[in-house]
C-alpha cells in the first residue's frame, strides 16, 4: 500500500507574510467565514487527511504560495504516532514543538481516524471513536 500524508496548518504566518492577510486569503480559498478559520487555527489542524505523496506536493505548494506555516506527516496505520517528512515550511518545526498548544508534546495524539490533535486519551474528542478499537 502507498504511502498517505496530513496536511497540518497553524496560526502562523511564514517569514515575509502578514498573519492576517494569510489568514483571510486561506479562508476565501476554503471558501468559510474568517471567524470560522480563526476557531479552527486555535491549535493545530489538520487541512487535509490522505494526501498520495503528489497530492501532498500541490498542497504544499498551495501553503507556500499562501504563506501559512505547515507541516506535512506520514500517515501511520492503525496508531496515533507520526512520522515527520521533508515536506515542511521554514518555520513549522518551530511552531510544531513550541507553538501547538498549553499541552506539553509528550502528552500528545493525533487521532488516526480524523487527524485532530488533543491531549492523549482513549477517546477522539472531534469524532468520538475509541482508539482503543482502532488497533
Amino acid at each position: 500500500m502507498s504511502k498517505r500524508y496530513r496536511l497540518i496548518i497553524f496560526d502562523k504566518a511564514q517569514a515575509g507574510h502578514d498573519i492576517e492577510t494569510v489568514k483571510t486569503n486561506l479562508a476565501k480559498q476554503l471558501k468559510i467565514p474568517l471567524s470560522k478559520l480563526n476557531a479552527l487555527l486555535e491549535k493545530p489542524f489538520v487541512l487535509k487527511n490522505g494526501l498520495t505523496k503528489e497530492q501532498a506536493i500541490k498542497y504544499k505548494q498551495f501553503a507556500d504560495k499562501l504563506g501559512i506555516v505547515y507541516k506535512i506527516t506520514e500517515e501511520v496505520p492503525h496508531t496515533s504516532q507520526q512520522q515527520d517528512t521533508k515536506l515542511e515550511s521554514p518555520q513549522s518545526q518551530d511552531a510544531s514543538h513550541t507553538e501547538q498548544s498549553d499541552i506539553p508534546p509528550s502528552t500528545q495524539m493525533i487521532c488516526p481516524k480524523c487527524g485532530a490533535m488533543q491531549e492523549k486519551s482513549p477517546k477522539c474528542i472531534k469524532c468520538g471513536i475509541f482508539l482503543k478499537n482502532i488497533t
